[in-house]
């Protein structure tokens, strides 16, 4: 019976000395598990913030450009209207100028 007592009992304190050892290890990875969260979640904050960024700095040059587009349009259309202004100008001063020529005539 001490035979089966001093067993057991060595047993015992092996199996407690392997859960100590299982528990330091738990805790060591938890520890690190915990880093590296951390680590992601500062790498995912800086990531956001760029993309943010770089979002608000397309928006910007969108506004920009659509603000250029339609000086452009609105230039192109006085253009046009001075060009027809110019055409028809011209028109009357031909006629202006043949009407000079019939009557020199």
């Amino acid at each position: 019976m001490e035979n089966f007592q001093t067993t057991f009992n060595s047993n015992t304190t092996l199996a407690n000395e392997a859960l100590k050892s299982l528990g330091s290890l738990f805790k060591i990875k938890k520890t690190k598990l915990q880093e590296i969260c951390t680590g992601l979640k500062t790498d995912h904050e800086t990531f956001q913030a760029t993309i943010s960024s770089q979002i608000s700095q397309l928006k910007d040059e969108l506004i920009k450009e659509s603000t250029i587009k339609d000086s452009l349009a609105l230039k192109s259309e006085e253009a046009k209207v001075l060009s027809i202004k110019l055409e028809a100008s011209e028109k009357q001063v031909n006629d202006l100028l043949s009407e000079r020529a019939v009557m020199r005539s």
